[in-house]
């Protein structure tokens, strides 16, 4: 882990003060969306990028542990992976979701809510309380560091056929408090 947390470290020193590329795009998508409602929630500067495959599983429980318990969620060392039990696990999304209104039609098993009430869940969510930023990772530490993890990827939803039609990617864009 100790290259891997360099890397973040320097990476982190460099750009400390800019949004990376996808990030930029969101922080711009939500000040022209919410311009005018009174709220406007900021995405972290700063977060631990899961940039390499099996570094959130790594990072999920304590160093030598196999279990991690907090408010929001328990976790397991199991023998074919890690097992995250969520404290409120909900097997159904009906009634869940809610949709900002303003873009597309919101389905009718969806709950439609006003762009100021978005803008408001929004800084809501990028404001958790202190106990939620701990990394599993090192909760076991006298000293438990706090940050957001965040995961960006890519996958081709167009592949390229040569003459016809370019290779065209999605973004998916991941950001949570550490737990």
């Amino acid at each position: 882990m100790r290259p891997v947390l360099a890397r973040q470290r320097e990476l982190n020193r460099r750009l400390q003060y800019r949004l990376p590329a996808v990030d930029g795009r969101i922080q711009c998508f939500l000040d022209d969306y919410l311009a005018g409602t009174g709220t406007e929630p900021k995405l972290p500067r700063k977060t631990l990028v899961l940039d390499q495959p099996g570094l959130a599983r790594e990072m999920s429980l304590p160093v030598g542990g196999d279990t991690f318990v907090s408010e929001q969620l328990t976790s397991y060392r199991l023998v074919n992976g890690i097992l995250h039990n969520p404290a409120n696990d909900r097997r159904t999304t009906k009634g869940v979701f809610h949709i900002a209104e303003g873009g597309l039609p919101v389905q009718d098993d969806k709950l439609a809510v006003p762009r100021d009430v978005f803008g408001r869940l929004m800084e809501h969510a990028f404001n958790p309380p202190a106990d939620a930023l701990v990394l599993p990772y090192t909760s076991d530490q006298p000293d438990r560091p706090t940050c957001w993890v965040s995961l960006l990827l890519r996958p081709i939803v167009v592949p390229e056929v040569p003459g016809y039609t370019v290779e065209r990617r999605m973004e998916t864009r991941f950001m949570a408090p550490a737990r």
